[in-house]
């Protein structure tokens, strides 16, 4: 004989969205396809299957949950290695959306860095969630490289307010 039982709490996962909202760049995505950005995306490995849900069959991602892809490769760009520009390039990357600090450790992205040194990047659109960057020639309204590095060192230096103690903040 066999008993199934089920608990119904008040947030069971029967009640609750799976997921909540701010774990993935809705904003951003929104206005990927609202200001029709140029395809491909480089974004954090943790949003690939966010952006396939969102932005397929218009864009492709550079690389997504499954474990499938080029993930040597990304972790080039994202350190801003020699030939990231290159890869980007190779891999017909036309828009990059990122987030403007890493969420484990709440440092810059070398490649946010990198974008902001390169005349073939411009920013686009930025939120406290992440950053967008297309190539120069395509932007229509890009935002100011100065403003963007002023948002990411006012972040910065909140986390190093708000947790003073915390090593990692500094580096």
């Amino acid at each position: 004989m066999v008993f199934t039982v089920f608990f119904i709490l008040p947030r069971s996962v029967f009640t609750r969205p799976l997921m909540g909202e701010g774990i993935f760049p809705e904003k951003a995505v929104s206005f990927i396809k609202n200001e029709a950005l140029p395809p491909n995306v480089y974004h954090p490995y943790e949003w690939g299957g966010y952006l396939i849900w969102k932005l397929y069959p218009e864009y492709k991602t550079f690389v997504d949950g499954r474990g499938i892809g080029p993930i040597e490769e990304h972790k080039a760009v994202l350190y801003a290695e020699p030939w990231w520009s290159r890869t980007l390039e190779r891999r017909n990357i036309n828009t990059v959306a990122y987030w403007p600090l890493l969420p484990y450790t709440g440092r810059v992205p070398p490649i946010m860095f990198a974008l902001l040194k390169d005349d073939g990047w411009a920013p686009v659109y930025w939120d406290l969630q992440s950053v967008v960057f297309v190539r120069s020639q395509t932007a229509k309204k890009p935002i100011r490289k100065e403003t963007v590095y002023e948002l990411l060192t006012s972040m910065v230096q909140m986390n190093i307010l708000n947790d003073p103690s915390r090593a990692g903040n500094y580096t």
